[in-house]
């Protein structure tokens, strides 16, 4: 029986368990991969990729492949709400944040294509930075945790392989193995609907091709046909109202009557390429570790799919605890600082999870208008947030041990889920500002694996207390003024671009940089 030692187990090579990977490996830190299935999904599943995930996503170096399988402009400016394909649309939403809120706010814009696309690309930069660490065709077989290290047992090729891990990582997916073994309960609504996806490949051009849209609701059939490519590849969400999960009455015959059916063509060219089943869930898990394994992505909340959030933010809360592995794995910081993973994402989990039911219950309200007949434009007008989510993607912060506070206000804002204020409050992410004219730079990239110190120019005495510590940045006055950074003060910036602390300089500072430091690592015991 072959027997492996790595530091962290991941279980699961979906695009949070692959986005892990990656950024393990960009902090130098042992791992393997396990995906049971032997190559990356066939099936389109989740399509957006909204603006803080491709700002995580920007520090990989794979911005040309991702830039070339993205889906046009012209398809993600709009939400078509209509009977079918062909009837007069009932009403259509303009939809900014899916084309993306502009280089003022950051430097990435949102991506759109389709999953079955852009895991390949996650894949090969996986595996070009760790070519002996991923193992597809993998599966998970049993598990048990000790005092130092779990020990996995793996099914490969129809052998058992045993790996031991410091730590391990489940991001397999709803029905997770690893979240079901520790016997981890999920809270809130389940089963809310069940829905068949089915994708298929038509030539729709003659309906939509001049009104392009990046989602087309229709009362007549129930369900929303949505662009992949913005040619001839959709992906259409059929809303199931019987019993069971519908895959037995969806047959191949069945998919493309329903898509004929919205075309108004029962002659319509059409190829179906795969159908698949899931049922809508608000959940999420009752906690996110148990001893040495942690849970992210759908193994630790499931969320309804209007609004996109589902992979954004498992692949978020894997970017907020491959920083925190790194530096305990290198005993750099305290295994305490470990407990923040939960602190700091359940909360955001639990937010979005509701705001994406209500998304859901909006578009259900505007359906069930239409099909009663009667107006729709008030529901529309209020559906302005769907596709605006400005303050939901950019405007959450944390509040947790591994952040400081500097007994300041969040920013007041009209709408939590839209309205995004730039701050540096400690939990903020931090604001992004163009650091060179050729604007090739953000105040996000300066970020590396530990803690980074930002001074302005006004003082030193920052750079002295640092500088046998952690990295020490001095930004230019214009820079520091944008970014809200204290005259004379600093701040302490976290791995994930997130602020730990913020000083308005020696004469109001009531901790010593030092101290701050070892309180964030988890090295030092809060009064």
């Amino acid at each position: 029986m072959a027997e492996v030692d790595t530091e962290v187990l991941i279980v699961g090579g979906g695009p949070v368990g692959l986005s892990m990977s990656i950024m393990l490996s960009l902090l130098d830190v042992d791992h393997v991969l396990i995906e049971k299935h032997s190559g990356t999904t066939y099936h389109p599943k989740a399509r957006n990729l909204n603006t803080r995930t491709m700002e995580i996503v920007r520090e990989w170096g794979i911005d040309r492949e991702m830039a070339e399988v993205a889906l046009p402009e012209t398809w993600s400016s709009s939400i078509a709400y209509c009977k079918d394909l062909v009837e007069p649309e009932i009403g259509r939403m303009k939809t900014s944040g899916f084309v993306g809120l502009g280089e003022s706010i950051s430097p990435a814009i949102p991506h759109l294509s389709s999953q079955d696309v852009y895991e390949p690309i996650w894949r090969r930069r996986a595996e070009s930075l760790a070519p002996e660490s991923l193992k597809f065709g993998s599966e998970l077989k049993s598990m048990r945790l000790f005092d130092k290290f779990v020990r996995a047992e793996i099914e490969v090729a129809d052998q058992i392989e045993v790996i031991s891990a410091r730590y391990l990582v489940a991001a397999d997916g709803a029905n997770s193995f690893v979240r079901n073994t520790l016997e981890i309960s999920m809270n809130g609504p389940r089963g809310i609907a069940n829905f068949i996806n089915v994708y298929f490949s038509a030539d729709l051009s003659d309906l939509v091709g001049k009104r392009p849209a990046v989602l087309f609701f229709t009362s007549e059939p129930r369900g929303v046909f949505q662009p992949l490519d913005g040619q001839k590849r959709w992906l259409c969400q059929i809303t199931h109202l019987g019993p069971g999960n519908g895959l037995e009455e969806y047959d191949v015959a069945t998919c493309m009557n329903w898509v004929r059916r919205a075309t108004q063509n029962s002659e319509l060219e059409i190829e179906i390429l795969s159908i698949g089943s899931w049922t809508m869930n608000a959940t999420v898990a009752d906690k996110y570790s148990e001893r040495r394994c942690f849970l992210v992505g759908d193994s630790a909340h499931q969320l309804p799919p209007t609004g996109g959030f589902g992979a954004n933010t498992g692949i978020q809360d894997a970017h907020n605890l491959a920083w925190k592995l790194s530096l305990v794995l290198k005993g750099s910081a305290s295994e305490s600082l470990l407990d923040t993973y939960e602190q700091e994402r359940k909360p955001v989990a639990e937010f979005n999870a509701k705001q994406s039911l209500a998304n859901s219950k909006m578009v259900g309200r505007i359906t069930s208008l239409a099909l009663k007949g009667e107006s729709a434009d008030e529901a529309i007008s209020d559906s302005k947030k769907y596709g605006n989510f400005a303050g939901m993607e950019l405007g959450y912060y944390y509040e947790s041990n591994a952040v400081v506070s500097d007994q300041s206000d969040p920013p007041l804002v009209d709408d939590y889920v839209a309205d995004y204020v730039a701050t540096s409050r400690p939990g903020h992410r931090i604001p992004h500002h163009w650091l060179d004219l050729k604007q090739s730079k953000s105040t996000l990239d300066l970020t590396n694996s530990n803690l980074v110190v930002l001074v302005d120019e006004y003082e030193s005495h920052w750079e002295i207390e640092s500088e046998k510590q952690i990295k020490c940045i001095v930004l230019e006055k214009n820079v520091a003024k944008a970014i809200g950074m204290p005259l004379g003060g600093c701040i302490l910036l976290r791995p994930d671009g997130h602020v730990g602390w913020r000083s308005a300089g020696d004469a109001t500072n009531e901790l010593a940089l030092g101290e701050t430091i070892n309180l964030i690592l988890g090295k030092a015991v809060r009064s």
